[in-house]
């Protein structure tokens, strides 16, 4: 009797580590770490075969928080080369794989972000620009101070987990999300799964510590993209889970130098449903140091203190309003520079 109650004791103790609800899961295609099917892994032997090449993205419902599980065709392992390491002072447990998740709450038109984090060298499409995106990095209080420096005006909006945890297999690698940031997550949510090469290095503007794809690769850099002149157009993503029935190489060969346009990429959907109108479209009409005036008001739904996004990437916050027009300030003082007339206008979904 005794040991059965011990037994119901260590049951009822230990079941909620135990219920685990896996809640979204999208496979990919393995061998595919190439990026638009020319690009090279580094030459260092730190880099083995598969460490960017993504198998499976997961997400688990473990109670207070979602566990975010990027799984690969390789074995990932810390950082070892004692003379990287120490060069840019690393953690311990500094790994390359560095993963991006765009995500798409809302399938809004004309709602959401459509720009990538510096570095990306890619463009969200219309239908799956995103209103949340989290970042496994291995350096997660510098990745977010330099993201800061460069005043990205969605910041906010990204989350960088403190800590990355690594499985005993070496081919998992996860992160917590607090569902205080994400909100309760829906099955006609879309994800953006990208992987890309952490470089440490890589703090100037146009890149937030993304390692680039070059024309040829080095001890530390990808190889397979355009001659110098052209390089910053290579896409630096190696690897990305794509919609059903598209393909990685054909998206990520879809840009262009002439038009300085990069590839748009997209999410993938567990339920995928049309996108719901917006009806909410407006745009800029005039600028000011401090303020800006726009052609929404009362009759569209904007009221004091609402926050409207600006060209797919700024975000401004209502101060009056009035029916047929709002004035708002800039969150970043830096866009005063940047947001100018006759640039499209919608309310932000939070």
């Amino acid at each position: 009797m005794k040991k059965i109650m011990l037994l119901l004791v260590l049951i009822i103790h230990l079941s909620p580590s135990f219920c685990t609800e896996v809640i979204l899961e999208f496979t990919d295609d393995k061998k595919d770490d190439y990026g638009d099917g020319k690009v090279v892994y580094p030459g260092h032997s730190m880099f083995q075969p598969g460490i960017f090449d993504i198998e499976q993205f997961r997400i688990e419902d473990k109670g207070d928080y979602y566990k975010f599980v990027v799984r690969v065709r390789g074995k990932v392992n810390y950082v070892t080369f004692d003379e990287y390491q120490f060069r840019y002072n690393l953690p311990e447990k500094f790994i390359f794989p560095l993963i991006h998740i765009y995500i798409d709450t809302d399938h809004v038109e004309n709602s959401g972000i459509r720009e990538t984090i510096l570095g990306v060298n890619a463009t969200i499409n219309e239908e799956s620009a995103w209103e949340r995106a989290v970042v496994f990095s291995s350096i997660p209080q510098r990745y977010r101070l330099y993201m800061e420096h460069f005043q990205i005006p969605f910041s906010n909006r990204v989350d960088i987990p403190p800590k990355i945890y690594l499985s005993k297999n070496k081919k998992e690698i996860s992160v917590r999300v607090g569902k205080q940031f994400i909100g309760e997550i829906q099955s006609e949510w879309g994800f953006t799964i990208l992987m890309l090469g952490h470089d440490v290095a890589k703090t100037i503007k146009k890149n937030v510590y993304v390692m680039e794809v070059k024309a040829s690769s080095s001890q530390f850099n990808f190889g397979g993209g355009h001659t110098t002149l052209y390089e910053r157009y290579n896409s630096n993503i190696i690897d990305m889970i794509v919609p059903p029935f598209q393909y990685q190489k054909r998206i990520l060969s879809n840009y262009s130098v002439g038009e300085k346009r990069y590839p748009e990429i997209g999410a993938v959907y567990k339920s995928y449903k049309k996108m719901k109108p917006n009806i909410a479209i407006g745009e800029v009409k005039q600028v000011s140091s401090d303020k800006l005036v726009i052609n929404l008001g009362a009759k569209h739904g904007v009221v004091t203190g609402i926050k409207l996004i600006i060209a797919s990437q700024f975000i401004v916050e209502v101060d009056d309003v009035f029916p047929e027009i709002c004035v708002a300030h800039y969150l970043n003082d830096s866009d005063a520079d940047i947001i100018e007339k006759g640039m499209e206008a919608t309310i932000w979904k939070e």
